[in-house]
């Protein structure tokens, strides 16, 4: 039977690896499909923007905003409001637009950059462009796959990216993610574990729990890492994804 979702964007989704048929937090396909395409969208607007700076142009301070509200509302199950999500598709496709028009090179563009969509195209546009679109299950699954050759997966439960996370006693953390909201201010990121000393984790009980272990690149590769040099990766590939914004 062909999915009507794929979704694994929490802890909590289906079985550690994808809710398929409906959210186990309430999500529908409909829901999953418009969020899939946000994000492709904001791609697109991140590459016009990268493009823009890499013209000498000051990208205004509204994309950015744009952007991380974007983000904001895929990264978090807080949302469920299909119209909601569609019309924040329309503004990013109008931002988009803007830009475009004031460009006059655009042939190396992705093509998230230059698809200019109608309401009546979303669903179907976005079931091009979710996780299931690329069909050859191996390429997906080594495009989730981290740079040094490390499995990260979710763990049911816990926050962060795992290593192990369904083998008995040998779960541990090697990066945390964490989002915050005070004061009408939201707030997000993650921290991986590179070089750092796992010392400090014996005098706590990491995340509050005591059977589950926290390890890091350097623990895993059995060295230490070029810390510039992975900084250096990791903005690319995220550069890749959001633009350089």
């Amino acid at each position: 039977m062909d999915n009507k979702m794929f979704c694994f964007q929490c802890q909590e989704t289906a079985g550690c690896k994808g809710c398929t048929v409906m959210g186990i937090c309430g999500k529908k396909p409909e829901v999953a499909a418009v969020q899939d395409l946000l994000v492709y969208v904001t791609k697109g607007l991140g590459a016009v923007a990268a493009a823009w700076q890499s013209a000498g142009k000051i990208v205004p301070s509204e994309i950015g905003h744009l952007i991380t509200e974007n983000l904001f509302i895929t990264i978090t199950n807080a949302n469920f409001d299909e119209e909601a999500i569609k019309v924040q598709i329309d503004k990013t496709l109008i931002a988009k637009s803007e830009l475009l028009k004031a460009m006059s090179e655009v042939k190396n563009l992705p093509e998230a950059a230059l698809w200019q969509g109608r309401r009546a195209d979303y669903l179907s546009k976005a079931s091009t462009v979710g996780v299931l679109s690329t069909p050859n299950e191996d390429i997906r699954s080594l495009s989730e796959l981290a740079l040094y050759g490390l499995k990260g997966e979710r763990l049911e439960g816990a926050t962060g990216v795992w290593l192990d996370p369904l083998v008995v006693g040998k779960a541990r953390k090697i990066c945390a993610i964490g989002v915050k909201s005070s004061r009408f201010v939201t707030m997000h990121g993650f921290a991986l574990n590179i070089n750092t000393d796992l010392n400090y984790f014996t005098l706590i009980n990491p995340c509050g729990f005591t059977d589950k272990g926290v390890t890091s690149l350097a623990r895993e590769l059995g060295e230490n890492q070029d810390f510039e040099k992975a900084k250096r990766q990791l903005a690319a590939l995220f550069s890749e994804v959001f633009g350089d914004v």
